[in-house]
């Protein structure tokens, strides 16, 4: 009996044993693969470019034109310039190429991973501090002046001038003591601040303009189209606005000169390339009347609309037509459907504007989802729009003692100001 119970705990201590030599055998394998890579790191010189650092590796052609596409569905490619950095990582033993991360910024990288013959795409991007900051003032000059001297970015700058300039005509109204006021929410790393500074309220109130408000509303998908400044009602704050071919807007090839992804030649584009799932909606972005609804060469599927004011918009690699010639259309009519007809190399619409001489920058023109939020996206603004004034009430409370108030906000309390 007690050999019995003697071998029942060797058995035991065996399987113990043998358990734990697996358990480190596993470890050891993991850092055996972690050794057996190797990695590069390259940084884009100037006049260079990432396929052409690509090439300087020993990845064939045909896999480098693979990678750059798959990294084009994900990024905006032309945004990588000179100095850009990423981090290529190859087998060791093998030489085979694993996975590339372009390091966007120092808290976010994209990394497209190579694995039994497909490209796997995961962005990462490090936890940040998100602080917000007041910003008001009153005009001695224009207003870009102003918020220049309040240290605010170009991007944001831009985007409040913009949104109020739909409203207010600075040119004949501005005057000498306006008052303006943003809330900014501003991103840290490591008590450093980083660009991306997001615009969530801005209002304005001149002696001669009257007075303009505009709020942030913001989709949890971040390319949504409908992402943007409205008034407190719903109104989007841009005159005159086009609407946008579609919903979301991820775009991976600009207006202007790049090298074609097929022909790989310099080469005039003369559009803008929104990457979408084959059968996403395509709508128009004004009114008008349909002059082109067929196969149009190496565009493929083709629509093409005159709208009132004499421009062409055109929408090229369509997978469905939805149109006739000599068709009118109104702002948002869905013409057809996202696909890849044509000289294409996957599911995209191009997207055209030209005049009667020639092809224009769309992102020249002021363009949103819609004039006005619906009833779902409106309920969900109001939501947002209580939060933004909670926040601002917030920072303005951390001023309630009089003693501690600004010039600024001492003026406004006696003064009655709305803002």
């Amino acid at each position: 009996m007690n050999q019995i119970k003697y071998i029942g705990i060797i058995s035991i201590i065996l399987i113990i044993l043998i358990g734990s030599g697996c358990t480190k055998k596993t470890i050891i394998k993991t850092e055996q693969t972690e050794k057996q890579s190797n990695k590069k790191t390259i940084l884009i010189p100037a006049g260079s470019s990432l396929y052409s650092e690509l090439q300087k590796t020993d990845m064939s052609a045909s896999l480098i034109s693979e990678l750059i596409t798959a990294l084009s569905n994900e990024v905006d490619i032309e945004t990588i310039q000179p100095g850009s950095q990423f981090e290529l990582i190859f087998d060791s033993q093998t030489n085979e190429f694993k996975e590339i991360a372009y390091l966007e910024s120092v808290i976010s990288s994209h990394i497209i991973r190579y694995q039994e013959g497909q490209f796997n795409y995961e962005y990462v991007e490090k936890e940040t501090e998100k602080r917000l900051r007041i910003v008001e003032g009153y005009l001695d000059g224009t207003l870009n002046q102003a918020l220049n001297e309040k240290k605010i970015e170009s991007s944001v700058k831009n985007e409040i001038s913009q949104t109020l300039s739909s409203k207010i005509n600075f040119r004949t109204s501005a005057r000498k003591g306006d008052y303006f006021k943003v809330l900014l929410e501003e991103n840290y790393y490591l008590n450093q601040k980083l660009p991306g500074t997001k615009l969530l309220y801005v209002a304005y109130e001149g002696k001669t303009s009257g007075k303009a408000e505009a709020y942030r509303y913001e989709e949890s998908d971040k390319k949504s189209a409908f992402n943007g400044m409205y008034m407190e009602n719903g109104l989007a704050m841009l005159s005159a606005a086009l609407r946008l071919p579609l919903d979301r807007i991820q775009i991976t090839s600009r207006f202007g000169y790049r090298i074609h992804p097929i022909s790989r030649r310099k080469k005039m584009h003369n559009g803008i390339d929104y990457r979408a799932s084959t059968g996403t909606p395509v709508y128009s972005i004004a009114a008008g009347t349909v002059i082109r609804a067929n196969w149009y060469g190496g565009y493929g599927k083709t629509v093409e609309i005159r709208h009132q004011d004499g421009h062409i918009s055109q929408y090229a690699h369509l997978h469905r037509i939805n149109v006739k010639h000599g068709q009118s259309v109104k702002a948002g009519s869905i013409i057809g459907s996202v696909g890849s007809t044509g000289y294409s190399t996957g599911p995209h619409l191009h997207f055209g504007i030209r005049n009667k001489k020639s092809w224009i920058n769309p992102q020249s023109f002021k363009m949103t989802s819609a004039t006005k939020l619906n009833s779902a996206r409106l309920q969900a603004f109001k939501t947002q729009i209580q939060i933004i004034k909670e926040k601002i009430n917030n920072r303005l409370n951390e001023h309630a003692n009089p003693l501690e108030m600004t010039v600024l906000e001492r003026y406004r309390r006696d003064n009655n100001y709305r803002f």
